[in-house]
């Protein structure tokens, strides 16, 4: 697929996405002001990681740019995050603060690999290190290290919540950094090769045993901009010559979002629709 028709395919699903939120918003003004501040988020921590570390880099065909970050990524960012909070807070309610930072620090890698694998097959942005199927795994975690810090700023006020886009900058980098010197400068950083999807089977099993646990299910609207925004990737998986083992791990993903899928069949319960 051309990057051109991604992009193109990519516009209706973010008018979707974002179109749902501010649908059942009961603070319209606010969840707006939600996703302006992420999008600035994203794009500053995109751009600095690209400036300063210089581990990856968007090809040339992208339409718009800001600096070196394609404006509709930037704008992408929110989606993931703010459909990764819906998804864990219909699941596990309870969960707050930073246990509610981590599962969807958690939940937004899991995401991200798959939009990660297929993007660098297609040629849409590309790493200087191996990994996983073109991938470091530190570009993986650097997903979550956003999302895990934007969490934290998500239901702030006063100044904090003026202040969100640089506290959660300067979160992302701070764990950015320490995962690097800490864990991941050290070692898995050449090709693992396709066969590595079975090891993300492992990593697919615990998320899909903690979404059993829960009991509970995601809202209708959740999976409605999920499914759009999965479409896309599939049909970036079909168009893609070499798609065996992207097919597997695209399964792999999909398993525990199926099986908190809302039930088109019998009693809906408060638990089946996540509240």
């Amino acid at each position: 697929m051309s990057l051109a028709l991604f992009q193109i395919l990519c516009l209706p699903v973010l008018l979707l996405s974002y179109g749902l939120v501010l649908w059942r918003s009961q603070d319209r003004a606010s969840d707006a002001y939600t996703i302006g501040w992420l999008t600035v988020a994203a794009w500053a921590g995109e751009q600095t990681c690209i400036s300063w570390y210089g581990f990856y880099t968007y090809s040339d065909a992208w339409s718009l740019k800001l600096g070196h970050v394609p404006v509709l990524v930037a704008l992408i960012w929110p989606m993931v995050v703010l459909s990764a909070r819906e998804f864990a807070k219909a699941l596990w309610p309870a969960r707050q603060g930073w246990r509610l930072a981590c599962i969807i620090g958690v939940l937004v890698i899991f995401d991200a690999s798959l939009i990660e694998v297929c993007a660098v097959r297609a040629g849409y942005w590309s790493w200087f290190e191996g990994g996983y199927m073109g991938v470091p795994l530190m570009g993986l975690i650097g997903w979550g290290a956003f999302a895990f810090s934007a969490t934290f700023f998500l239901d702030s006020r006063g100044w904090t919540r003026r202040a969100a886009p640089i506290l959660t900058l300067v979160l992302t980098h701070a764990l950015l950094l320490a995962l690097w010197w800490g864990l991941f400068r050290w070692g898995l950083r050449d090709d693992l090769g396709p066969r590595a999807v079975v090891g993300f089977a492992g990593f697919s099993a615990g998320v899909t045993i903690f979404v059993w646990l829960s009991r509970r299910r995601m809202a209708l609207s959740t999976l409605v901009a999920r499914a759009a925004a999965t479409s896309v990737f599939v049909a970036l998986i079909v168009s893609t010559d070499q798609g065996d083992y992207l097919w597997g791990h695209f399964g792999l993903v999909a398993v525990p979002y199926l099986l908190a899928s809302p039930r088109p069949w019998g009693r809906t319960s408060e638990a089946d629709v996540g509240g």
